[in-house]
C-alpha cells in the first residue's frame, strides 16, 4: 500500500517543485491529505495484524512514521 500511494504522492511532488513556493499551496495539500490516508491505511492493516483496535493501529503507525521520518533526518538530512 506504501508503494501505491507513493506513486499516486509522485505527480503532486512534481507539481509542487515546478511551481513557485507561494503557489504550492494545493500540491501540499493534498500531499499531506495522502499522507494521512496512508496513516488510515497503515492503523487498518497493523488492527488486523496484531488484532488491537482501530485507534492503537493509527497510533502504532504513527509511530512508525515518526521512527522512519527520525531515521531518514538523521541519515540523509544534513544539520549545520
Amino acid at each position: 500500500t506504501g508503494a501505491i500511494l507513493g506513486i499516486i504522492a509522485l505527480p503532486l511532488l512534481w507539481w509542487q517543485v515546478q511551481l513557485e513556493s507561494a503557489a504550492a499551496v494545493i500540491p501540499g495539500l493534498l500531499i499531506i491529505i495522502i499522507w494521512f490516508w496512508n496513516l488510515a491505511v497503515v492503523g487498518h492493516i497493523l488492527r488486523h495484524a496484531l488484532s488491537v483496535h482501530y485507534p492503537i493501529g493509527v497510533m502504532i503507525a504513527l509511530l512508525y512514521a515518526y521512527v522512519s521520518f527520525s531515521i531518514i533526518r538523521v541519515f540523509f538530512i544534513a544539520t549545520n
